[in-house]
Formats: structure tokens, C-alpha cells, sequence
């Protein structure tokens, strides 16, 4: 957090920097943010502050390297204010630094997400995005009528976007947007000449059979937000004034055709069926609407191939099975990679349920699932780690690795060499390239065939782990462990904490993976192959059935064999994934 307000901050905003303060606030996948409040004719006035260092945050804040460049987030939230005011925060200013002019900064409205304050528009979000995609787009400078495209670049998640001014929707998105994301992630990834030649082909003959200037009917361009994920779309009080209204944010703009917005919409959905009812009476499907479905997943697809080299892999198990010491292992390993630890997700220590007079950690109803989902739909839409997720897992200690340094330097290097060009992996990692490409979700209750698990096992991950163990080895485990860091605090285990509450609730929340319900002994194979869940091949045994059978026997797998099979296990399954992809 920054000791003072930069003066380029106080000047663009005539602020009087003796009454005026910035504290930390929230967060951002490419910036820090913050909140500004100050006194302005006695009256107190917040602003919400993104800043950011170097050339990448130049590019974000500016839609290109210069300067002196309108910037693209600064001009998409004004594009959308300027026709409703009440959808999203005004911004005010941007620039550089005066103390450091590698920092640069954008001023908007301060959007307030917690409050409840009464007196809104009352108007819902259908409304609103109906009223912003049927008000026509003014001439751009230098035209004599509306165009395709925006006055500055802008960026969707990673993706720099170019928005060069065109007459012809077909023409622009087919050069705009597919060929230009694929050219992107040709740099990034290096070269897939089976997606590049469908993508061209997708660019040259779908795109003109469905979105020609001769064929689509009665369009016109429209302020598109470009990026309207359930992520960024809230219920907020803008700048202190009103009541709480439906908002969006983070827009990535363009005047375009406004079925262009439901790709992304449609592709991560969150937004219900009376929001589509509503928004369907008021903005007309454009004709022919036979093909609006069509239309969609065209759209769509340009949000598929901006974030076509990013997966997500799921590590679960009992508490002290290893899967937080094989996720580390496996981020030292595979660039580019963070993790996402579910104990994140804990809800606060006075809504967890009790159990035996005890505090239940270890529960479905102690686990936020939704807000867990929401990350991962985060990460999938925008390629960052969720800047809603404060982590306290990683303050956690596991215990002492006991994979020797050997067995690690020996898995970096064929990951490298799998990665080195020419190889599968150089189509998925790029040295070259800064983007996320790996999410490690490690939780001890990531699969389940009910909601709200079953969207996270079947939906949101690509590659899912299951980690066995004893229940003497996870007894022993658990309980060598010094405690756990809470939002409350810390929490150290009582005398027997394992037997009376971890390992029943394992018990209860695995037994469909078990014949017989019994953790210690077979798996079930049918359902492991239905739901693509992996686990170490020696525990399967022969014929699919599980070599736990006295006790726990053969359950146990030491980590540096388990971390062995597990670097070459998502090595292979990545390949398979961008094969299908």
C-alpha cells in the first residue's frame, strides 16, 4: 500500500492532499487497488484507485504503450456510464506516476459492493443492458456515421485487443477478434496448426454465413461491455449517491453487434432464467432468428480461445492424505501455475455447525462452495488468481517434504523438456509468456455427486486427483500438526478431534467412491471412470479393484512416488485435453 498519495493522483482529481488518504481495497489479477477518500467542500468523497507498474500496466490502463493515449478501461466504463449512469462507476482520470513513472494509476467512482443502502432506480439488470445495447453508437471522429469497433484498444482478461474502426461487423470480428486471438495464443503457446487452420476456416466461411453484411438483418452497433462474466456483474451503491443498483464492472468495451455480449454470458452463465425472459422482450433476437443459437456459440468461441491454454486441476482426498504438499510440489514443477486452496473458502468460524460439542471443520456446511465456484469461473474468464481470495492456506506448515531434491530437479527437467519447442508441451506452456496456464485446486472435499459439488467435479475442473490414504497414517498426521491459521485466528485440533469428527466425515462424504461404503477398502471403479477421476494406479490393483482391503493396506503411497506419477499423469492428460480442445 502506497505511504501517501501520488501528487499525479491529487492533481488529476484537485484534491487537497492534507485530507486526503488511500487505504488497500479488494484486489485485482493485474493491479493493486485501493480506496481514496478526501474532503471536498466539507463533504467527504471516495474514489476507488487501480495501479500498476511497468509496461503491462500501461497496456491495461492506457489500450496501448503511450501515454498519451486514451485508456481502455477508462474509456469503456464511460462509454457505458455516459447511456446509463446507474450500470457502472465513472472514471474520472489516468496516467503515470509523478514519483515513479514506471506506476500507473485510474481514478473511478468508488463502488461500494456491501451496502444494502435503499432508493435505487429499482431497475434490473435486463433494463439496463437492454437500454445499452439498442442506443446506436455516435460517429466516431472522423466519420459520417457509426462504425465497428472503439476509440482505444482495450484488454479481455490477458488479451490485448486492437478495435481499429470497421463498416462491416463480419469483417470485424472475423479480423478483430478470431484472428487476432488466435495469433495471440499462437505467440503465447507457440503453434497448433489444426486450431489455426479451423479457426481460419471459422473466419472465412462461418462468419460471413452468419453475421454478412447481406444476411444478418437490421443490426447496428451498440456499447457492448465485452466482458460481462457473472464475475463482473454485482449489486453496488455508486459514488455514495442513491440507493443500491444492479452494476457491472471491469468492462473491455466495443461498439458492436449486441448478441456479442451473450457469448461470454451465455459461456459461464450465473444470470437465470427471468433475466433471459426479461432481456429476450425487451432486445428482439436479430433476424434470422432460426440462427441466434448459432450466433451465440460463435461468439462464444472467441471467449473459449482467449483462455483455450488455461486448466484447472483438482486434488482431493482425506485431511493429511498429501494433497497440499503434492499441489506445491507440482506448482515448483509446471510454470506458470498457482494454486487455489479450498480451505479459502471456510465460512467465518460463527456459522460453522457443531458436532459433539466441537466446531466442524470438516464438513460440506463449513465450505462456501459458492464463492468457490465463483473463483474458479474467475480464473477460467479472466487467466488471474481471484482477487477476492485472501489465502491463508499457504501460512500453514505440512510438515517436512520428504521428496528428495533429486526426484524434483529430475521432474523439472522433463517437464522442460516436454515444454522445449517441438515437443506437446510447448503448445500449453510458453517461456515466453507471463499468462497463467495452470490452476491447482487442492481440497479435502472437492468431489461429490450432489450440488453443490457436482458443477465443481464435473464442470469446472479438467484434470481431477483423488488421493488415498489410512486411516492410521491421516490419524498420525493430522494430529503431528501444530494448528491451522482461521480469519478468527488460529485453531489447533482438540484431543480427539480426528476420531470424532475428520474421520466420519470423510467417511460419509466418500462413501459413494467405496464398495460398500468402506474408505478402506476398493474403489469403485465404474464411478472413478465415470466422473474421470484419477487415482494411483497401484491402489486400483488388478481388475480395477482397490488393494486397501485389511485396514488401509496398500493405501498409503509415499509422496515422492505419488508426485512422480502425478507430473507425468498431467503431462499426458494435458495433451489429451488440447487434442479435444
Amino acid at each position: 500500500m502506497p505511504s501517501k498519495v501520488d501528487p499525479a493522483i491529487i492533481e488529476a482529481l484537485s484534491l487537497d492532499p492534507n485530507t486526503t488518504k488511500i487505504t488497500s481495497h479488494g484486489g485485482s489479477g493485474f493491479a493493486s487497488t485501493f480506496k481514496l477518500s478526501s474532503t471536498v467542500n466539507g463533504k467527504e468523497m471516495n474514489y476507488f484507485v487501480k495501479t500498476g507498474t511497468g509496461e503491462d500496466a500501461a497496456l491495461m490502463f492506457q489500450g496501448t504503450y503511450l501515454l498519451t493515449y486514451m485508456i481502455g478501461e477508462h474509456e469503456s466504463l464511460n462509454a457505458i456510464s455516459k447511456i446509463v449512469p446507474s450500470l457502472c462507476p465513472r472514471s474520472y482520470a489516468h496516467g503515470a506516476f509523478k514519483d515513479s513513472h514506471d506506476n500507473h494509476f485510474m481514478a473511478t467512482d468508488f463502488l461500494d459492493l456491501n451496502s444494502s443502502t435503499p432508493g435505487g432506480s429499482g431497475e434490473t439488470l435486463a433494463q439496463k443492458l437492454a437500454r445499452l445495447h439498442t442506443t446506436p453508437a455516435p460517429n466516431p471522429e472522423g466519420y459520417d456515421k457509426p462504425m465497428y469497433g472503439f476509440p482505444v484498444a482495450t484488454c479481455c482478461g490477458s488479451s490485448l485487443q486492437k478495435n481499429s474502426w470497421k463498416a462491416s461487423w463480419a469483417d470485424f470480428y472475423a479480423n478483430n477478434r478470431l484472428r487476432a486471438i488466435i495469433d495471440n495464443g499462437v505467440r503465447n503457446n507457440g503453434a497448433d496448426a489444426e486450431l489455426s487452420k479451423a479457426v481460419e476456416k471459422t473466419a472465412d466461411v462461418i462468419v460471413p454465413r452468419l453475421l454478412g453484411d447481406d444476411h444478418l438483418k437490421g443490426v447496428q452497433p451498440v456499447v457492448v461491455h465485452g466482458d460481462l462474466w457473472s464475475g463482473n456483474h454485482g449489486r453496488g451503491r455508486i459514488a455514495g449517491k442513491g440507493g443500491v443498483e444492479e452494476v457491472v464492472f471491469d468492462p473491455s468495451c466495443v461498439y458492436g453487434h449486441s448478441e456479442y455480449e451473450l457469448g461470454i454470458m451465455k459461456m459461464f452463465g450465473g444470470f437465470g432464467s427471468n433475466f433471459w425472459k426479461e432481456y429476450e422482450s425487451l432486445v428482439p433476437k436479430s433476424e434470422p432468428k432460426e440462427e441466434w443459437e448459432d450466433r451465440v456459440a460463435l461468439y462464444e468461441l472467441y471467449h473459449h480461445l482467449n483462455h483455450w491454454a488455461l486448466f484447472v486441476v483438482g486434488i482431493s482426498g482425506a485431511s493429511s492424505s498429501g494433497k497440499t504438499t503434492l499441489a506445491r510440489l507440482l506448482r515448483d514443477v509446471f510454470p506458470h501455475t498457482f494454486i487455489l486452496h479450498e480451505d479459502d473458502f471456510y465460512r467465518p468460524e460463527n456459522e460453522l455447525p457443531s458436532k459433539h460439542g466441537l466446531l466442524d471443520w470438516d464438513c460440506a456446511e463449513s465450505i462456501n462452495f459458492e464463492d468457490m465456484a465463483r473463483a474458479l469461473e474467475h480464473i477460467i474468464a479472466e487467466g488471474t488468481f481471484p482477487p477476492f481470495v485472501d489465502s491463508l492456506e499457504d501460512q500453514n506448515t505440512v510438515g517436512k517434504c520428504t521428496v528428495p531434491e533429486s526426484a524434483i530437479s529430475a521432474a523439472k527437467s522433463r517437464v522442460e523438456a516436454w515444454m522445449a519447442p517441438g515437443q506437446p508441451g510447448h503448445a500449453i506452456f510458453s517461456s515466453s509468456s507471463p499468462n497463467l496456464r495452470l490452476c491447482i485446486l487442492d481440497g479435502f472435499l472437492l468431489f461429490g455427486p450432489d450440488p453443490p459439488l457436482r458443477r465443481i467435479t464435473d464442470e469446472l475442473l479438467d484434470i481431477k486427483f483423488f488421493l488415498t490414504v489410512s486411516r492410521q497414517k491421516a490419524t498420525a498426521r493430522r494430529e503431528g500438526r501444530d494448528g491451522y491459521v482461521t480469519l478468527e485466528g488460529f485453531w489447533t485440533d482438540p484431543p480427539g478431534y480426528v476420531e470424532k469428527i475428520v474421520w466420519p466425515n470423510y467417511m460419509e462424504s466418500h462413501a459413494w467412491l467405496f464398495e460398500d461404503g468402506d474408505v478402506e477398502k476398493r474403489l469403485k471403479g465404474e464411478i472413478l471412470r465415470e466422473k474421470d477421476i484419477l487415482v494411483f494406479p497401484e491402489v486400483l490393483g488388478r481388475g480395477g479393484k482397490s488393494s486397501g482391503e485389511e485396514n488401509g493396506k496398500g493405501l498409503d503411497i509415499a509422496m515422492h512416488v505419488m508426485f512422480e506419477w502425478a507430473v507425468d499423469t498431467i503431462m499426458q492428460k494435458l495433451e489429451e485435453i488440447m487434442k479435444k480442445r
